[in-house]
């Protein structure tokens, strides 16, 4: 390439050269410059981090706990294997697939973000008329109080969530920990025959607002809620929550349902920060939801190591993978009433061999279980391969 400098008349040869030489050097520093960007942009090379980061003494690594709460069979646990990319946790489609808190790990680059699946909020009187005893009604809440922001999942195709109406159990749990950041997660938006409907389904389960203020893109302005009277109660909820050994249980139970009663009422909730819509099956916006936390990651060091999916023991894991099974392919209470024991368990380098005894309750019970013996061993076996991506072999004894 040729180029043609035009200098001041009267100018020297000596200036002249000098300046020529000046403008030939800034020339070729330019170029440097554009062929190190372009080499950056059309060529993958290793990315080599600068160690003034650590003279700095900055913490490069991430971390952050999300707590995920929902009403039961909202698709909770698969949205987490989803969002780890791992088939983890439990999933089925009846409801009560997960009984306890677990954690799924995510390590990418940086970042390590721990999801903490909790069971379905439950109301008190009612799993208590329906199974004669009260559900870990705590647990959520639980989940919702040791996290750094929670994800607050609900099935969008459920008519309640149609109407714009969030579920009372939610609303109480959400006033009862105000302090933890919440984000809406609308599920299943696959099952929608018209998805632009969840625009305003959207606005009224917000109330209009995000993080307490009006959201200028909603389309018409609603009135925010108030709670005068009942916040107090809510108030007086929380405390008999933190204090519930020391109470009757059906008392609180009683309390717990007058305060439902009163939130049925109230539609939406003005503070979450921000609304995904996903579908956790189909992966949609999923990994839209996945960077959002990412990007929400504060520094601290990792509780895990890069290689922890899960901080369960593999007993939970295994017994977990049976029950889902046995809720996917078994009728009526007879999931329920069946007890998963591991009768036997060999692990080696290339195989997993485990055996099951379930227990069951009714003599009934017996002839559904023998039946399912091969269905519930080959759907035990595809979901513990899956998780610990190696052969597995599965055996049943009903006792």
């Amino acid at each position: 390439m040729n180029h043609f400098f035009l200098f001041p008349a009267g100018m020297s040869m000596h200036n002249a050269g000098v300046m020529l030489r000046r403008v030939t050097s800034a020339l070729n520093n330019r170029l440097q410059v554009i062929c190190c960007a372009q080499q950056r942009l059309f060529s993958y090379q290793p990315y080599e981090e600068d160690d003034t980061e650590s003279v700095i003494g900055e913490t490069k690594q991430r971390r952050l706990r999300v707590g995920v709460i929902g009403m039961p069979n909202v698709g909770k646990s698969t949205l987490i294997n989803s969002l780890t990319g791992v088939h983890l946790l439990p999933v089925s489609k009846k409801i009560d697939t997960t009984r306890a808190n677990t954690i799924a790990v995510y390590t990418s680059g940086q970042v390590q973000i721990e999801f903490e699946d909790s069971p379905g909020i439950h109301n008190r009187l009612k799993t208590k008329r329906h199974k004669g005893t009260f559900s870990p009604a705590n647990l959520p809440h639980d989940c919702m109080k040791s996290a750094d922001i929670c994800m607050v999942v609900v099935d969008l195709s459920s008519k309640k969530t149609s109407r714009g109406q969030l579920q009372p159990e939610v609303l109480l749990h959400l006033t009862t920990n105000r302090n933890v950041p919440s984000v809406l997660v609308l599920n299943k938006i696959d099952q929608l025959t018209v998805p632009e409907t969840s625009f305003h389904i959207i606005d009224k389960l917000t109330s209009g607002c995000l993080n307490g203020r009006p959201n200028p893109r909603a389309p018409a302005k609603l009135e925010a809620i108030t709670l005068p009277t009942l916040e107090t109660k809510i108030i007086e909820a929380e405390g008999s929550w933190n204090k519930i050994d020391s109470l009757d249980e059906v008392d609180f139970a009683k309390k717990e349902q007058a305060i439902l009663n009163q939130l049925r009422f109230i539609n939406g909730w003005p503070h979450f920060r921000d609304v995904f819509v996903v579908s956790a099956k189909d992966k949609t916006n999923v990994d839209v939801l996945r960077d959002y936390l990412m990007d929400k990651a504060t520094p601290g060091e990792w509780l895990h190591d890069d290689e922890t999916i899960t901080t369960a023991d593999s007993n939970e894991i295994l017994i977990d993978a049976m029950r889902s099974s046995m809720l996917d392919n078994l009728r009526d209470e007879v999931p329920y009433d069946t007890q998963v024991v591991i009768s036997d368990l060999h692990e080696a380098e290339d195989e997993i061999v485990v055996v099951y005894q379930l227990l069951y309750k009714r003599r009934r019970h017996e002839t559904f279980l023998r039946n399912s013996k091969n269905l519930l061993s080959f759907s035990a076996q595809r979901k513990l391969q899956s998780i610990f991506d190696k052969p597995v072999t599965v055996d049943i004894i009903i006792v």
